[in-house]
């Protein structure tokens, strides 16, 4: 390869490994392999938000348990594979699953920060940095994504494939800065890719970063995508900062402009269709979702973007992004200097940014997304501006703010999590969440995972709590559970997918805080429903009401 003249100005591609690479292919096995193991079990291999939501999967009690649970997920996986590039090819294209945001993200979070790690690195000099900093962010989002609706190992399988797709591209941004050949097909191909990215909102500032960087450091200069990427950086990052409120006091959500999802929203609204969203099917009509008004504007709103997509990945994204492209212009040399680098407060200047951008909204916005504000800094941001801080601590002029700046970043968690469990919807429906649990158990100390749970009189919260995050479940592996309206209402437009269980039915009622089962008195209408199923269920004639 031909060298730069000047010597100063590091070769980004030179840290980037080809797709042949024996530690790439390591790293996704290792990725591919973890993910078979840490997901299967604690979520069942499946897609939250599909027909896979119900299929049963064994349950993991003890170590013994991992076997079976292996093999399970071993026998699902050409299913869910298969659906899972499904997901990516189709799905994602009109994307009103929120299954599909999750294949997006990961791909994304893959993308984007393997191609920051190797133009930091690759000023920082440290090829295993970069490859060992890529593998652990890989395992970081796996290990936080537990915590909140997940779709499965399809999705990090389809991700791989996806990744080794980016690395062919990067591959021929290589052969181009090589060969001097291809120019226009690269062009071709980058603009190929920022349109793909229109089709799903996860996929556009992240890609839009990803060009500009690029080209700012591959290509060394700003090509047509790239300036194209810029623009719509810029107007994305009004669009997500331009907040309203969704009609509903647990939440509030951010305006994204994604033409296919609102024209989707359109025709759920006046076609009184169901459409999956986050793991539950809600049920849109003209009367309103769960009966709350102005169902229209709230549905466009929840089905375009919400503050979790805008804080975890856009914000940040198209900030670093802005900047890396201004700092270019202005200082009229493609890429940094290494020396420059060092010596300026540049690392703590991007950790400042990346810091403000991400815990901003978390501050105005606080809600059932809270697990990825207490989890995305831990597991992403921290692994993002490891090298910032590296480098700011080695610089004396950067050394006292970069001191400064972890600090007040380590002591801000304690107050994060405060705030959440104060104001957020979900934490004070989780809590709810593990009393019923523990009432439940008390009941029925032999029930096992797999019982569908449907609760009646539940407050918002709550209701938030089982339908959105379906907590129960989480907490409860297997346990599937709703509130009475969503069940009735979900049953009626889709039985095939709300009664493909294969546990008890369960009815509860609540009565100033307390929980009983009530499975015999169950209401005419629900026990109709569930008696005319072919499903496992109790014997609703001899069931009584356990003593409180």
């Amino acid at each position: 390869m031909k060298k730069r003249e000047n010597a100063d100005i590091p070769h980004a591609v030179d840290s980037l490994p080809d797709i042949g690479s024996a530690l790439s292919i390591a790293l996704l096995a290792v990725v591919i392999l973890f993910a078979f193991i840490v997901y299967s079990p604690a979520l069942k291999l499946g897609f939250y938000g599909d027909d896979f939501h119900y299929l049963p999967t064994p349950s993991i009690q003890s170590v013994s348990d991992l076997p079976d649970a292996f093999a399970y997920s071993l026998k699902r996986a050409p299913r869910v594979i298969s659906h899972g590039i499904y997901f990516v090819a189709g799905r994602a294209m009109f994307d009103l699953n929120h299954g599909a945001w999750h294949v997006s993200n990961f791909v994304l979070y893959a993308i984007a920060v393997y191609i920051l790690y190797c133009f930091l690195f690759a000023v920082l000099r440290d090829r295993l940095a970069s490859l060992a900093g890529a593998g652990i962010f890989a395992l970081s989002g796996i290990l936080f994504h537990p915590l909140t609706w997940v779709t499965g190992v399809g999705e990090l399988i389809a991700a791989a494939f996806a990744f080794c797709g980016f690395l062919l591209y990067v591959k021929a941004v290589r052969h181009f800065i090589e060969t001097g050949k291809h120019r226009v097909w690269l062009e071709i191909a980058a603009l190929a890719l920022l349109a793909f990215s229109l089709l799903s909102k996860e996929t556009m500032l992240p890609v839009f970063l990803v060009l500009v960087l690029i080209d700012l450091f591959m290509l060394g200069r700003v090509s047509l995508a790239g300036y194209a990427a810029f623009l719509m950086a810029v107007f994305g990052t009004f669009l997500t900062m331009n907040k309203f409120a969704a009609l509903q006091e647990y939440h509030s959500y951010s305006v994204s402009f994604n033409p296919i999802k609102i024209l989707g929203g359109l025709l759920a609204y006046f076609y009184d269709t169901v459409i999956a969203v986050g793991g539950q099917y809600w049920i849109i009509d003209r009367v309103g979702m769960r009966g709350d008004p102005g169902i229209l504007e709230d549905f466009i709103s929840y089905a375009t973007n919400n503050p979790l997509h805008a804080t975890g990945i856009v914000l940040p994204a198209s900030v670093l992004g802005i900047f890396v492209v201004l700092f270019t212009i202005f200082k009229g040399k493609p890429g940094f200097r290494h020396a420059t680098f060092e010596k300026s407060l540049l690392p703590p200047l991007f950790g400042w940014i990346a810091w403000v951008s991400m815990l901003f909204p978390a501050l105005l916005t606080p809600g059932h997304h809270y697990a990825y504000y207490l989890t995305v800094p831990l597991g992403l941001l921290m692994i993002s501006i490891a090298p910032f801080v590296a480098t700011g601590l080695r610089n004396p002029r950067s050394r006292i703010i970069t001191v400064i700046a972890l600090v007040i970043y380590i002591a801000w968690f304690p107050v994060n999590t405060s705030l959440a469990f104060k104001y957020s919807s979900s934490a004070n429906g989780a809590v709810r969440t593990l009393e019923f649990i523990g009432q439940m158990k008390s009941m029925y100390p032999e029930m096992k995972p797999g019982t569908m749970v449907i609760l009646d009189k539940v407050d918002r919260k709550f209701d938030w709590a089982i339908n959105h995050g379906n907590a129960i479940e989480i907490y409860y592996p297997g346990t599937i559970s709703y509130s009475f309206f969503n069940f009735v209402e979900a049953v009626k437009n889709r039985p095939d997918v709300a009664l493909e269980h294969d546990g008890d039915v369960l009815f509860f009622r609540e009565d100033n805080g307390k929980w009983s089962d009530v499975t015999g008195e169950m209401i005419p209408e629900l026990k109709e429903i569930i008696e005319n199923r072919s499903i496992p269920n109790r014997d609703f004639a001899d069931s009584s009401v356990p003593d409180q």
